[in-house]
């Protein structure tokens, strides 16, 4: 799914605030132009190592790529505290604090 200009807003905003106004150099390039992926990643969640589970719990992801080496950040969007800009993000378990 895309997201919208509201949600890439306050997904951008979130992020700054969690990194103190400013972003990282790219640890692998040393560049500093970031890109937010226009959509969430979503990571699922195994109770068992040894397979694989559709349907699941997932953890949901904004992903920042770096414009010069492709290297990718995520950022998990429950822990942002954005999880009611995505109604398919609530009930995802496994990444709230305190769980």
């Amino acid at each position: 799914m895309k997201l919208t200009d509201s949600q890439r807003e306050e997904i951008a905003e979130a992020i700054r605030q969690r990194c103190h106004g400013r972003l990282r150099d790219c640890p692998f390039c040393g560049h500093s132009n970031w890109v937010l992926v226009d959509g969430l990643v979503t990571l699922p969640l195994s109770d068992n190592l040894g397979t694989f589970q559709l349907g699941g719990a997932m953890m949901p992801l904004a992903a920042l790529v770096c414009e010069q080496c492709g290297n990718a950040s995520f950022f998990n969007i429950l822990v942002l505290g954005l999880a009611d800009l995505f109604e398919s993000a609530t009930g995802t378990r496994g990444v709230r604090r305190g769980e």
